[in-house]
């Protein structure tokens, strides 16, 4: 789906082009604003005018080749006759997502004054940002050499998680943000009352398109893409449907499931249902002006099957550890009705691909995806109109009693860790008893001895005198003299 342009501007003095996106509905928040997804879409489709470049984005991409140029081997970068330059598609992918949701806060309107005050501060920030990113990338690929060879991407061998695409773009962000409010070692700037090192006026990392969450969702769609293998909407909706099915059936036997990170998914599953609550299952949105019906199937789509997973993994660590949940007859009815409402929930997506299939006449790989629809379960596709928010409700009721059977194990677990401690310390204080009491027995029998010796030592016309110290644990020491 082709990325949308509010605004565009081209400046030659360095600043270079920024295109101003569409904002877009943020399921998990309920309100329009920029995304990381969204900045990469729009680098996708228009990577000649906003890939890196040192030429046109003198300031900021300049600055980084400032550092990187007297290494032949980072000249990949920027040169595209270089024997690397296919292998540096990552760092420089995440460079300019970097400096394009810099140019989101910088010019938050799409318009930029050349002539105005603040371009001459701002060309300033940008050209001390792409150097402080050029001497980070240049002290990170450094520090790299000394490390053992390995297998992964050239980028990543280079410039660890700077090469990683998605991830290495929020860890530029960060590199920037440690720069900025650094404490500085600069007089000047303590007389002006400032202590940090740069006044970039950068936003926190969870105010931006860089925010771990958008990061998540990026990393999931490259994951999603890569296993279903196909670019058109309404085919990857198919495919979301059919993994959501799936999903549905591989529940039937929780105790052959793979755990995953239960905690995370706890975590995600609740933000996934609210932002599920927030959506509409229908489809009264369509024909309205602004609304991408297709997009917002796919994205509901999406939200489904990512909720599929994260339930997933759940059970999968309930039967691993706590497998008497899953016997337990009242709540194995429950866990059985969610299961059925993912299958349900699935079809109902598929459905929805379906129709957009027979709208636009597309949907080249959808006969493959038919077949494998015949192979599900007939109760899946025992639906009625307006039932989708039951079956999210039945999902919802089941991962509620699922982390609260979770809880319990967790509080039974801690149970067991204090009697353990509480057994240890009973041992260790028995053992000290027995020490103190031994130690005093032998203290008095040696004061018993210092006393005999004295007493022999006088009758014989002797001078010296025998001390012992009497050892009691449970008071002071005391000096006998015989």
């Amino acid at each position: 789906m082709a990325s949308r342009i509010v605004r565009e501007f081209s400046a030659k003095d360095g600043v270079g082009v920024f295109l101003l996106p569409q904002k877009e509905l943020d399921a998990f928040t309920g309100k329009n604003r920029y995304t990381y997804c969204g900045l990469e879409e729009l680098y996708e489709d228009h990577t000649a005018k906003i890939d890196f470049d040192p030429v046109k984005y003198k300031l900021f991409d300049g600055g980084v080749q400032d550092y990187l140029e007297t290494f032949p081997m980072h000249q990949a970068l920027w040169k595209p006759n270089h024997e690397f330059y296919t292998d540096y598609e990552p760092i420089r992918k995440n460079l300019a997502l970097v400096r394009n949701g810099i140019y989101l806060q910088y010019f938050p309107d799409g318009i930029y004054d050349p002539y105005s005050k603040s371009a001459a501060t701002q060309k300033i920030y940008l050209e001390e940002m792409g150097k402080v990113l050029g001497a980070t990338l240049k002290r990170e690929s450094f520090f790299r050499k000394a490390l053992p060879p390995s297998s992964d991407p050239l980028a990543e061998r280079r410039f660890g998680d700077y090469g990683i695409e998605h991830i290495g773009a929020a860890e530029m962000y960060k590199a920037l943000l440690r720069a900025q409010n650094k404490f500085t070692l600069n007089p000047l700037r303590w007389l002006q009352g400032k202590f940090n090192s740069y006044d970039w006026n950068l936003a926190d990392i969870e105010n931006t398109v860089f925010r771990q969450k958008d990061i998540e969702e990026a990393l999931f769609q490259e994951t999603r893409k890569e296993e279903i293998g196909m670019a058109h909407p309404t085919a990857r909706l198919a495919a979301e449907a059919l993994m959501t099915q799936r999903i549905a059936v591989e529940l039937l036997n929780p105790a052959a499931l793979r755990p995953g990170d239960a905690e995370l998914s706890v975590e995600l599953a609740h933000d996934i249902i609210e932002a599920l609550k927030r959506m509409k299952f229908d489809n009264t949105n369509e024909g309205l002006p602004g609304v991408d019906q297709q997009a917002h199937d796919l994205e509901r789509g999406e939200l489904i099957a990512e909720l599929a997973m994260a339930y997933q993994n759940i059970m999968a660590d309930l039967a691993e550890k706590n497998p008497a949940a899953l016997h337990d007859p009242e709540l194995a009815a429950l866990f059985e009705t969610a299961r059925l409402s993912f299958g349900k929930l699935g079809h109902l997506t598929y459905v929805d691909s379906q129709r957009a299939s027979i709208l636009e006449s597309q949907g080249n790989d959808l006969p493959l995806l038919d077949l494998a629809q015949l192979e599900l379960p007939k109760e899946f596709q025992y639906t009625y109109a307006g039932e989708e928010r039951q079956l999210l409700a039945n999902i919802e009721q089941a991962l509620s009693a699922a982390i609260i059977y979770r809880g319990k194990r967790i509080e039974r677990a801690a149970q067991v860790e204090i009697n353990s401690i509480r057994k240890d310390y009973d041992s260790m204080h028995q053992r000290i008893s027995w020490m103190s009491a031994h130690i005093a027995s032998a203290s008095e029998n040696l004061v018993g001895e210092a006393k005999a010796i004295n007493q022999t030592n006088r009758m014989m016309g002797g001078k010296h005198e025998a001390r012992v110290v009497s050892m009691n644990m449970q008071g002071p020491a005391n000096t006998y003299r015989a």
